[in-house]
């Protein structure tokens, strides 16, 4: 039988047994505590071996209510298994009863080895520095839908506030988004503007499909008709909306409420085209090739088709997720990651120097090659787990408070 036990704090006496008539009739030998090691929760569990000259009376008045104890207790070893923040015990260790430690729900909490912000810490971006071991930041790279825009859609003047000093400190800020250029300019008003100008240091856009130094074009990727024509029709089979993106104008087959609702996130208006021809003959017209397509539909569907769309396609295409209800199919090989990497090497800046944060799937190549990688608040688990560091929510003014504690307060060395 397996028990857990701390190390006694004080020399052992042994146990006395006492019967009801006679009171103390003879004492117990010490029982010694042995182990096992279990290597996945680095845990220190015990057995207990009573000494030969011990009768079997006190064993059994002794080790009938233990017993009971120790079965409860190994009930929660598959627990305990996976609890990394179980103390170690010594060899040989004395048993008395002071020394059994109850496992508690909090000793299941993980340990972990990455940094990360505290989702209580003070707003002040002076209540909370950088660790000093960073290496210094040359450069911004982040996200606009659930980072910089709240879940209506709106930036905050706290958030505007800080790129501006961001900016005025010498430190580059660009968009690294899945939204158009033309998207990025509505959806950020004034400051938008300032970013997509022909003046300003670059952006990458369409999930790093078209990546911007200041005016000029220095990377860009575009779907095979072929591919492009596939997703069509497997979409058109199921009945899913789809629209595709030719640099900063939105198409589509036929409109419906659906496709008119990428308006609220501040996108163009889709265009009603045919897209059949219109990719048909992108081979003579290069202004008529597609960067990406996106299928619309409520989460579950999305769920639901994403594994049958990837076997479908195979490597002539990647696909990603920027929202639960939107499914992206990318020329094969494209990522936000890899258009931050093409726009670095423009700008020559070491990735090791830049600031990336974001929320979503379609970010966690651009977080993992970030010398400080920041997820919001309301990122899912899986890209919180990539991310060195996290912040608050989109609603909470995360980005501005990531912005104001790695960027504008001044390291301690």
């Amino acid at each position: 039988m397996l028990v857990t036990a701390s190390p006694p704090t004080t020399p052992h006496r042994p146990l006395t047994h006492h019967h009801k008539d006679t009171g103390p009739a003879s004492t117990f030998p010490p029982l010694i505590l042995s182990h096992t090691h279990i290597p996945d929760g680095q845990a220190w569990l015990g057995f207990f071996i009573p000494h030969p000259s011990t009768s079997l009376m006190h064993c059994c008045s002794f080790l009938l209510p233990l017993c009971l104890i120790m079965t409860t207790a190994s009930l929660l070893l598959p627990l305990a298994s996976a609890a990394a923040a179980t103390k170690r015990i010594p060899r040989h260790a004395i048993l008395s009863p002071t020394t059994i430690a109850w496992l508690k729900p909090s000793s299941f909490l993980p340990r972990t080895t990455t940094h990360r912000s505290s989702s209580s810490s003070s707003s002040s971006p002076s209540s909370s520095s950088p660790p000093s071991s960073l290496p210094p930041i040359h450069l911004v790279a982040s996200d606009v839908d659930g980072t910089l825009l709240t879940s209506k859609h709106t930036i905050s003047s706290r958030t505007v506030a800080a790129i501006r000093a961001i900016q005025a400190k010498g430190i580059l800020f660009v968009p690294a988004t899945g939204k158009s250029r033309g998207g990025v300019r509505i959806a950020l008003g004034k400051l938008g503007e300032e970013l997509t100008s022909s003046s300003a240091t670059g952006g990458v856009y369409l999930q790093g499909l078209i990546v911007y130094k200041g005016g000029e074009v220095v990377y860009e990727r575009t779907l095979e008709a072929a591919v492009a024509l596939d997703v069509m029709a497997f979409a058109r089979e199921r009945s899913v909306s789809l629209i595709a993106f030719n640099g900063d104008r939105i198409l589509c087959e036929k409109m419906d409420e659906t496709i008119a609702s990428v308006t609220t996130q501040h996108e163009p208006m889709p265009e009603v085209v045919s897209l059949v021809n219109f990719i048909s003959s992108s081979s003579s017209s290069s202004s008529n090739r597609i960067h990406k397509l996106i299928l619309l539909a409520p989460p579950p569907i999305i769920t639901s088709i994403r594994p049958s769309l990837a076997t479908y396609l195979g490597p002539r295409a990647t696909l990603t997720q920027a929202q639960p209800d939107m499914l992206e199919v990318l020329p094969s090989g494209g990522s936000k990651g890899l258009g931050v990497q093409k726009l670095l090497e423009a700008l020559q800046v070491d990735k090791s120097n830049i600031l990336a944060i974001g929320d979503q799937e379609n970010d966690l190549e651009m977080l993992r090659m970030a010398g400080t990688p920041v997820a919001m608040g309301n990122a899912p688990r899986h890209v919180k787990a990539v991310a060195g560091f996290r912040t608050r929510s989109n609603d909470e003014d995360g980005a501005a408070r990531a912005f104001e504690r790695f960027c504008l307060t001044e390291r301690r060395v």
